[in-house]
């Protein structure tokens, strides 16, 4: 079988060599898949379902580079490459069906240089619409541990300070939960005002709410202290406000 698909390779203007034999590598496993990899054409035969040439082939489909399979017919064609066209010859090598079977296997080599030179080849990959990635962008990184401690250091030192800039936008965010009740810049300032005055006031009753409410009516004497949705805007903000200061001792 090997010397059909050189012959037949040799008849497309190609030359055929198995993935393990060219010695590229000191080790034969870093041969196969670089070869798997970079060769332009595969044909692979399934036949015998050897483990070691399934995993060969999955690994040449999820290059979405060109595979052709061949397979003798004998049991049945594994399920999971079903979507993919294959050539079949005869396991008795009867010299007729064999000659045909090469003269198709270099039509098919033609054909699929063809294809996939225009752009028209159709990878295993491609039947599947959730599943795409692009082999170039997969890459692997080393860190030493210290570098790793340091990458997390200056990350935990950078959502400090992002934690520390963002207060006065997460109240802004806050009360622009109720797009038609936005708390005024006016009320925040005042809401501040009251903190400063009175740095350990909590909001516990409705009566320490409508203190609150009181000292903001001064700015802003349109507030409906009854609203639930102003008063869970003023909370919140009020609240967020109170935990602008992180630079705490404790």
């Amino acid at each position: 079988m090997l010397q059909l698909i050189q012959e037949a390779a040799k008849d497309a203007k190609f030359t055929c060599e198995i993935v393990s034999a060219t010695g590229r590598d000191d080790i034969i496993h870093a041969s196969i898949v670089t070869n798997i990899y970079q060769n332009e054409i595969v044909v692979c035969d399934v036949s015998s379902r050897n483990p070691n040439v399934m995993l060969e082939l999955g690994l040449r489909l999820a290059s979405k580079l060109p595979v052709i399979i061949i397979f003798d017919g004998e049991g049945n064609y594994p399920f999971d490459i079903g979507t993919i066209r294959y050539l079949r010859y005869r396991k008795d090598m009867r010299y007729y069906d064999i000659n045909k079977f090469k003269n198709e296997l270099t039509a098919k080599i033609l054909e699929v240089q063809e294809s996939h030179k225009k752009g028209t080849y159709k990878s295993f990959l491609s039947h599947f619409k959730n599943v795409d990635f692009d082999l170039d962008s997969i890459g692997t990184e080393t860190q030493t541990l210290k570098e790793f401690l340091g990458s997390i250091d200056e990350r935990l030192a950078n959502m400090e300070q992002s934690k520390k800039n963002s207060s006065i936008s997460n109240a802004n965010i806050l009360y622009k939960r109720a797009p038609r009740i936005q708390l005024a810049e006016t009320i925040v300032d005042s809401m501040r005002e009251f903190i400063a005055k009175n740095p350990i006031f909590a909001i516990s009753t409705d009566k320490d709410y409508y203190t609150l409410v009181n000292h903001l009516k001064r700015t802003h004497s349109t507030l409906d202290p009854k609203n639930p949705k102003l008063k869970n805007n003023i909370l919140e903000t009020f609240q967020v406000l109170q935990d602008e200061d992180n630079d705490l001792p404790f």
